[in-house]
């Protein structure tokens, strides 16, 4: 009975690595000012992006990453807080890390700083795994 639930559990990480893999290599290659610049053609479009997370913020549920050119785009991570399923991602979060952040734009304010709503992130790290594991999944 042992063997068997730790088979499952190998399979099932596994696939979840395959698959953040495929999320994570389908990021775009520009800049948050670039964003807020052509706002039009951007808006209520979902958009992957790699980006350094800056800061975690337990008081106010908020996520801050930033840009290749230091430009800081700050998620309301309310949501990340009440789903229990969720909450353990926040604890393996660290600054300066690399993360594939997907998001949809919702806008731009007056300083230029794009305002969105936080879908999923990914740490780039797991890009890098060795593709034994990709063959072995499928």
């Amino acid at each position: 009975m042992r063997l068997k639930c730790v088979v499952l559990c190998g399979a099932v990480l596994v696939s979840a690595v395959c698959t953040v893999k495929a999320v994570a290599q389908e990021y775009e290659n520009i800049l948050l000012r670039d964003i807020a610049a052509g706002i039009d053609t951007y808006k209520n479009k979902e958009i992957t992006l790699r980006l350094r997370l800056k800061l975690v913020d337990n008081v106010f549920h908020a996520i801050v990453f930033y840009d290749a050119k230091n430009t800081d785009i700050e998620f309301d991570a309310e949501y990340y807080y009440k789903n229990d399923m969720l909450r353990p991602l926040l604890l393996d979060l660290h600054a300066g890390m690399e993360y594939c952040v997907s998001f949809r734009v919702t806008g731009v304010g007056a300083l230029g700083n794009v305002y969105g709503e936080l879908l999923r992130f990914v740490p780039v790290v797991l890009m890098k795994l060795p593709e034994v594991i990709n063959s072995a999944a499928q």
